[in-house]
């Protein structure tokens, strides 16, 4: 056994005949990008794109995977004694390297199903079909997909109650979410997945908590395509390398998105929808002067591009998540205005994604 590795430890419910069926929703950072990461409050929404996770018996030895938006062919695996995932296929490993870790620290935890079984993972949801090839949205799916499929397995070995006890649960499945991403994320996206619906996100320092908050009625939003997926693990490697490098200059960045997020936030809480869209004016700004300073494109040529004919009609825009690519979001005032914008994206080439919050998060069906 490796050192500080514990034996693995498999579920004695008796889950045959069993099929458990859980989806989550992906997300949209509303307000917060890069604050969040210091432990600032976000303003986050579940989409209504789900990832689902489905756990059946395979009525063998080994488990098998079938996920066909990750690994065109279905993938085989045993545990070894200490709980690491042994592939059929060595390639298997870098494709389905996020199972993995969903796995291992499950067993880790005593909360895999001893016996054989069979998991199917759809994600085509987070997937746009644009110019001839499918493009990843940016919508969290790393993080629906953890949730989906932690929360299915859990289950399907008879650990309800650990899954039902959502508070718990947001910090088991935040800690597998993190081992995926080297420690990186403030956790938000999680969050969403679970809880569902429009979100005040605190990180905080131990487990993190999330709480509801109703949108302003008066703002509409919009989701714009920019063309074009971006690498939210590169721009993090920049930004640390940044922050060791720079710290003053990161600091005071950093502080400009900070003030932007609080403001939001208090907005989002007092309902006052003129507020709110001040934040995200200021919100833009400070992501536009921090990704120059920070040499991360937070603002591609697509997202400036998008955002002068937004503010032309009198509306703010400003990327989602780390931006440089992937989805923006446009917030106006009334449903005319949407229908301008939408004309005038339309115009230069621009098109808006049907996204609508999703009220649900964590959706779990058994079957016996």
């Amino acid at each position: 056994m490796r050192p500080g590795r514990r034996r693995a430890r498999h579920s004695h419910g008796d889950s045959r005949g069993m099929n458990v069926t859980a989806s989550a929703p992906g997300k949209v950072v509303l307000l917060g990008e890069y604050a969040v990461l210091e432990g600032t409050p976000a303003l986050v929404a579940a989409m209504n794109r789900r990832a689902t996770a489905q756990v059946s018996p395979a009525g063998t030895r080994a488990c098998f995977v079938e996920a066909p938006d990750i690994c065109p062919a279905a993938q085989a695996f045993t545990l070894d004694a200490d709980g690491h995932v042994q592939w059929q296929q060595a390639a298997a490993g870098k494709q389905l390297a996020l199972v993995a870790t969903i796995v291992e620290a499950l067993a880790a935890h005593g909360g895999l199903p001893r016996a054989g079984w069979r998991l199917r993972l759809d994600s085509s949801a987070f997937f746009e079909h644009t110019d001839g090839v499918n493009a990843k949205l940016g919508l969290g799916s790393s993080a629906a997909v953890t949730v989906a499929c932690a929360s299915a397995l859990a289950v399907y070995a008879g650990h309800a109650d650990r899954v039902a006890d959502r508070a718990a649960w947001l910090g088991e499945v935040l800690a597998i979410h993190r081992a995926f991403q080297d420690g990186r994320g403030s956790g938000l996206d999680i969050a969403a997945s679970l809880q569902g619906g429009e979100l005040i996100f605190q990180p905080g320092g131990g487990t993190p908590w999330a709480e509801a908050f109703a949108w302003p009625a008066e703002l509409e939003r919009l989701y714009v395509w920019s063309g074009h997926s971006a690498s939210t693990a590169r721009f993090l490697g920049i930004l640390a390398a940044w922050r060791q490098a720079q710290p003053k200059d990161y600091d005071a960045r950093m502080a400009v998105l900070q003030r932007a997020t609080e403001a939001g936030v208090a907005a989002a809480r007092a309902q006052g929808p003129e507020a709110l869209l001040g934040s995200v004016r200021r919100m833009a700004e400070g992501l536009r002067e921090f990704g120059q300073a920070s040499k991360i494109p937070v603002f591609s040529a697509d997202h400036e591009a998008i955002a002068a004919v937004v503010a032309r009609l009198g509306g703010a825009y400003k990327p989602c998540g780390a931006g440089g690519g992937d989805l923006g979001m446009a917030v106006v005032t009334g449903v005319d205005a949407r229908q301008r914008v939408i004309a005038a994206l339309h115009a230069c080439g621009y098109g808006c994604v049907a996204l609508e919050t999703d009220p649900q998060g964590l959706a779990l069906h058994v079957e016996s």
